[in-house]
């Protein structure tokens, strides 16, 4: 039986065939020489030390759900990294495999440490490494062009055996921190297996899956909200999750647009969404895209396209923030009502955001203005609203309190289109609270042509004085309608 208690092997070794060439003539090959020597030193540990590899050709249907197997039972996974590797599909999907592996007791970190451990072979950039490797160091057995190889003769000091032993070493804490775990009884059930956990009147989060450089990203996420106990957070499968008012979908989007699906022409981040978005869900999925992401710098043409349809999409919720406030957002929309702090009346606001659009070419018109917002504690942004995009104004909108748009009497239709398209820009319930229509002197006395209960028309005078202001303040003051 194996090291690790629960699992039928220690150690599977994932690796591209290409790599395995014969290192010498009439030799086996690197990685077959390498794992043979590996293997002895983790014997040499313990006798029953048990390793999976394939150092055969992958054919065949029967051999591939060996392979998948032994992946589901494999307590340990090496990569050797490669550009054959990045290249391989079988490889890629090993990964995958892996990393929804669904075991009782461990996710994909055992304390500090984690289960995928890697080495490198060849050079290949860090960002296509596997993104559970890329807070790591695996040994490189290479330097410049040239790769390590056995030694003919045992040298503790040649380069190949140090990496061996760094490897040796990596996987075998893991190994033990899994094995005092289980003695401890402190290895605790992880939400791999998102069938196992009833959301029945439960609120629920399902997190999507994401491209590698958000990987990293979603997992802290996940780590934050299971800490507060209030709802359930699971993976979302390709399947669209169980829909209801206590359910949401949220999927995280970045430049890049993930390998495609296996068997798929979509990465499945995309597919999520389409099945999330077609289940017709009682909550709409939420979007986050990182506010300073313009679409136009995506990777792909068709990643491109893909982003920008997000922009203007009527079924989603998006979301364009700094990620640290996502989590925030999260928990306003998925706490249950009885929560105290689901009540979005706000009784008092200190220090609200306001953010002023402007045309004029002169900010000194502005300048009497910001003075009375500064007075009444309101933190300010000003941005030339012709110098930003209309996905940088969006983002802006989704994290101020108040929004200020001055104008002078030339200016007034822009004013009124400005404030038209704030309205159709703002797609969340909550922010901005108020927004203000504020006509500089000399004012024409015409009436502002856009009309709403949360828009305030203010007058500046040309004593510095804005009449009106008041009313703006006191609406960020207001229960949230």
């Amino acid at each position: 039986m194996p090291v690790t208690p629960g699992f039928q092997y220690d150690l599977f070794v994932s690796y591209a065939h290409r790599n395995d060439a014969a290192w010498r003539e009439g030799g086996t090959g690197w990685v077959t020489e390498f794992v043979r020597t590996l293997k002895a030193e983790l014997e040499a540990k313990s006798r029953d030390f048990r390793i999976w590899f394939d150092p055969q050709l992958r054919t065949g249907d029967d051999f591939h759900l060996a392979i998948g197997s032994a992946i589901a039972e494999s307590a340990v996974f090496l990569a050797v990294l490669s550009p054959a590797y990045d290249d391989c599909p079988y490889c890629r999907k090993e990964v995958v495999q892996f990393r929804e592996q669904r075991n009782p007791s461990f996710g994909m970190r055992v304390g500090t440490l984690s289960r995928m451990q890697g080495l490198v072979l060849d050079e290949i950039a860090d960002e296509r490494w596997p993104p559970e490797l890329r807070a790591t160091s695996p040994y490189r057995f290479y330097e410049g062009s040239v790769r390590f190889g056995k030694p003919p003769e045992p040298d503790e000091k040649h380069p190949y055996v140090q990496g061996l032993f760094k490897v040796r070493d990596s996987i075998w804490a893991v190994i033990e921190e899994m094995r005092l775990q289980k003695q401890r009884g402190t290895a605790i059930e992880h939400a791999y297996d998102v069938q196992s956990i009833s959301t029945n009147g439960v609120p629920a989060v399902y997190l999507a899956d994401v491209a590698d450089d958000l990987y990293y990203k979603r997992d802290s996420l996940r780590s934050s909200l299971g800490q507060l106990n209030e709802f359930a957070v699971l993976d979302l499968g390709e399947a669209a999750p169980p829909s209801g008012p206590a359910v949401l979908s949220v999927h995280l989007f970045s430049r890049f647009p993930s390998r495609p699906a296996p068997g798929k022409s979509l990465p499945l981040p995309r597919l999520q969404l389409e099945a999330a978005l077609a289940a017709n869900p009682a909550r709409r999925p939420l979007v986050w895209i990182a506010r300073d992401l313009d679409p136009k710098d995506a990777e792909t043409d068709s990643h491109r396209e893909f982003l920008e349809s997000l922009l203007n999409h009527t079924g989603i919720e998006l979301l364009r923030t700094g990620f640290e406030d996502l989590k925030d957002e999260i928990q306003k929309r998925v706490r249950p009502k009885t929560s105290p702090l689901a009540k979005t009346v706000r009784r008092t606001r200190e220090d609200p955001i306001v953010h002023i659009w402007h045309q004029t070419a002169q900010t000194s018109p502005i300048v009497p203005l910001k003075q009375i917002l500064k007075e009444n504690h309101c933190g300010i942004s000003v941005f030339p609203y012709e110098s930003m995009p209309p996905e940088k104004l969006q983002s802006k909108l989704a994290f101020c309190d108040g929004l200020v748009v001055p104008y002078t009497t030339e200016s007034k239709s822009w004013a009124e289109d400005v404030m038209t398209e704030a309205f159709q820009l703002r797609r969340r319930e909550e922010r901005p609270l108020a927004f203000a229509a504020v006509e500089l002197p000399p004012g024409s006395q015409g009436e502002f042509n856009f009309e709403h209960a949360r828009v305030v028309p203010v007058r500046g005078t040309a004593t510095g004085q804005f009449q009106g202001i008041d009313q703006f303040l006191a609406k960020l003051e207001e229960e949230d309608v």
